[in-house]
């Protein structure tokens, strides 16, 4: 989208070199820009039978969706200097090029330029939706600090973390147009629900992707286990196979052994096959997708719905899909 990536340039500026580095490091190296897509479609959806379309102008609407991606941008940095990481999307992190603290603050920088726009727009309601997902972020990442290598993780806890590192941004990809062109408070709540419900599939593809097929999230293979991160198809096998043979998974995942870990990786994920995680999560996975799908089949006219749909198929069907 490169309208949303002209408003990103736009809103971030460039004050000094270094930030001007990291900013174009941020817009340059985006990814599929799901997020504004999501966004942007569902303006489209609401936009043009709106009585007041004309208020609601595309330049605005692009700087909208440049929002979520100025936010997940700044989680990534961020996120990075927590986890220590050398690579992302199979390049160097952020923390790798300019370093730890450049990467903190330029990470403060972007969700201040951020926030200076949303508030541009005037409305309180757009404004407590995004700054509840970083909200939500924050918390996200003291829980699974708190929770990394932590047996007594459940699935009630992983599915905070996960609300909050993935969930709570797409919910507002989809409550945010609605917000903004002021759908009634039933459109609101569905198009959020149907939009953490979206986030919670990109989640869950991710943490299948991280055990059985790594190539594709293009980083060194099982970083979950390595590093003691204990999601998904660890959690599904709870209540699924012995207790004792469960207890054996979580204490080998808990270690703080990294090289051999490292040694055995291989191994542990031939036991969670082994064990059915793999299908256990494609269930799931497919389950919460069957759900998001009503929401958007409500709109059976909509090209704009059939888009996301399309769009969500390829990402979280397609390969998993293939795998059953």
């Amino acid at each position: 989208m490169k309208q949303v990536d002209n408003s990103l340039q736009k809103i971030l500026g460039e004050d000094i070199p270094k930030l001007k580095q990291i900013k174009d490091f941020t817009v340059k190296g985006g990814g599929k820009r799901i997020r504004p897509i999501l966004l942007y479609l569902l303006y489209q959806l609401w936009a043009k039978n709106h009585p007041l379309k004309s208020d609601f102008k595309s330049k605005d609407a692009y700087d909208l969706c440049a929002i979520p991606e100025i936010i997940h941008a700044a989680s990534l940095l961020h996120d990075d200097v927590l986890d220590e990481a050398e690579e992302r999307r199979g390049k160097p992190s952020g923390r790798k090029l300019f370093g730890n603290k450049d990467v903190i603050l330029a990470g403060d920088y972007l969700l201040a330029c951020g926030i200076s726009r949303l508030n541009k727009f005037r409305n309180p309601d757009l404004m407590d939706v995004f700054t509840s997902v970083i909200k939500d972020l924050s918390v996200s990442e003291l829980l699974q600090m708190e929770y990394r290598s932590n047996p007594k993780i459940n699935y009630e806890i992983y599915h905070k973390i996960i609300y909050g590192k993935t969930a709570s941004l797409f919910r507002a990809c989809c409550e945010a147009p609605a917000v903004w062109l002021q759908q009634s408070r039933t459109v609101i709540d569905k198009a959020g629900k149907a939009g953490e419900g979206l986030g919670l599939v990109f989640q869950l593809r991710d943490d299948w992707l991280d055990y059985f097929k790594p190539e594709e999230l293009k980083k060194e293979p099982w970083q979950d286990y390595i590093n003691g991160v204990i999601t998904y198809p660890v959690l599904c096998l709870k209540g699924q196979i012995p207790e004792k043979e469960y207890n054996l998974l979580v204490k080998d995942i808990c270690s703080q052994n990294i090289e051999a870990k490292k040694e055995n990786a291989e191994i542990f994920v031939k036991k969670l096959r082994n064990f059915g995680a793999e299908e256990f999560t494609l269930k799931k996975l497919q389950t919460e997708y069957h759900k998001v799908q009503h929401f958007f089949a409500s709109y059976p006219d909509s090209p704009e719905c059939k888009l996301i749909l399309a769009q969500f198929d390829k990402l979280t069907l397609n390969n998993p899909e293939k795998k059953q």
